[in-house]
Formats: C-alpha cells, sequence, structure tokens
C-alpha cells in the first residue's frame, strides 16, 4: 500500500497562511470588542453615559462611512457622487 504524497511547499504555505488569516480573525473579532467595552467603562466613563455612547457611535459611523467609500473607490475608480 503506497501513501500520498506529501502535500508540495507551496501548498503547505497556502494552508499555513490561512491558519494564521484565521488566527489573526479569531484574536480582532474576540479583542475588539472587549477593548471597547474597556473603554467604554474606562477613559470614556469620566463624561456622562449620553456622550459616552454617542463618541463611540460617531467613531463607529466614521469608520463605517470610510470602508465603503474605500470600497466604492476600489470597485468604481471614483468617489461617490455627492461626496
Amino acid at each position: 500500500m503506497r501513501l500520498p504524497a506529501r502535500p508540495s511547499l507551496r501548498s503547505r504555505a497556502a494552508d499555513l497562511l490561512g491558519v494564521g488569516l484565521s488566527l489573526a480573525c479569531l484574536i480582532h473579532c474576540l479583542a475588539l470588542p472587549l477593548l471597547l467595552l474597556a473603554a467604554h467603562e474606562g477613559w470614556i466613563a469620566g463624561l456622562d453615559p449620553e456622550t459616552g455612547d454617542r463618541l463611540l457611535t460617531s467613531l463607529g459611523a466614521l469608520g463605517l462611512a470610510s470602508a465603503h467609500i474605500a470600497n466604492w473607490r476600489l470597485r468604481h475608480g471614483k468617489a461617490p457622487s455627492g461626496i
């Protein structure tokens, strides 16, 4: 009985890259909410709760808008109308 051939170096590198990116995604997806919670309970806690919530909501909206504009420019090569 013959054993299967060893995967090529390129195939193993692609597998390792995929595992590394998956771990980076896992850390990002778990750490970011905890970081925001810590910020909300820490340095933003000095503000009144409504101001802290507005600040975090505004930062999220700015991040979302910048991601959408970057994606639009990438796909269409120009800024959306009205901007």
